[in-house]
């Protein structure tokens, strides 16, 4: 007698149904990105609210509310500004870049970022867009020992030009009293030049709060960074070539303020 083997069936999981609580917590970013979404900022305040329980699953869920509002709380304060987020101006009534630029100019800059060395050297970078520098327009602020301009606070602080730094051909310089502050214009995206910069000749820079150069830097205080500046710029080539001073160097202003936020783009390797 010949037995009859019942048909394979093909078996296939009912799919599972989320609802939206497990929805949301499954789709949930990682906590830094949190910090710089709005809803799961509101997500977060929510939990950190207390709850009015009607029951005894309501009041267990209240304990733990209470218990995690610390914490959340702590983690609300330290999510502030996305990465580049600042406020700022860079104009100059009359901008002189040789091939290049010859007129007014306002950079109009939407992205601020400060790269720390060391906790003692401070690259600000304040510019147009958030590419690197070699495509875009923008202001650097080389700053050398954050600690002693910090006790300085609210004081004009000379710009001058990096030491070490001269025009090929000419001998550099010992100087006792280096510039604490060097700025570079570079306009790489307007002029699709290979050398489309100028650099700090003279002039002065007033920090009114300073970034400490801790990128673990919790305090939001410490993060901060605010300046107003007026410094006479040119190419030091151009000046060492014996062209006149006054035709080569342009007066730019600016000011720039920012909290210090750690990541791309900002630091190239955060």
């Amino acid at each position: 007698m010949t037995r009859r083997h019942a048909p394979c069936l093909a078996l296939r999981a009912a799919p599972r149904r989320f609802d939206a609580d497990e929805r949301r917590r499954t789709a949930a970013p990682s906590l830094p990105t949190a910090c710089l979404q709005s809803d799961h900022t509101s997500e977060l305040r929510r939990a950190a609210a207390p709850a009015t329980p009607s029951s005894e699953n309501g009041a267990h869920t209240n304990e733990r509310r209470r218990t995690a509002a610390p914490f959340l709380v702590a983690l609300l304060a330290l999510c502030g500004c996305s990465v580049g987020e600042g406020e700022g101006w860079v104009a100059s009534d009359r901008l002189y870049m040789q091939d290049c630029w010859n007129g007014p100019f306002d950079l109009g800059p939407d992205f601020f970022a400060a790269n720390p060395f060391r906790e003692e050297h401070l690259i600000i970078r304040v510019q147009r867009g958030d590419a690197i520098e070699e495509r875009s327009d923008g202001l650097t602020v080389l700053v050398n020992d954050v600690s002693e301009l910090r006790q300085r606070l609210g004081e004009p602080v000379p710009i001058g030009l990096p030491v070490g730094v001269a025009p090929p051909g000419t001998p550099v310089m010992e100087t006792d009293t280096p510039p604490k502050v060097s700025l570079t214009l570079y306009l790489h995206n307007s002029c699709h030049l290979q050398n489309a910069a100028i650099h700090s000749i003279s002039g002065q820079i007033v920090f009114d709060a300073l970034f400490s150069g801790d990128p673990s830097e919790s305090r939001a205080d410490l993060r901060l960074t605010e300046a107003s500046f007026e410094a006479q710029m040119a190419d030091p080539r151009q000046l060492a070539a014996g062209e006149p001073a006054e035709e080569v160097t342009s007066t730019v202003r600016g000011y720039f303020r920012f909290y210090y936020e750690r990541g791309q783009p900002a630091q190239p390797f955060p």
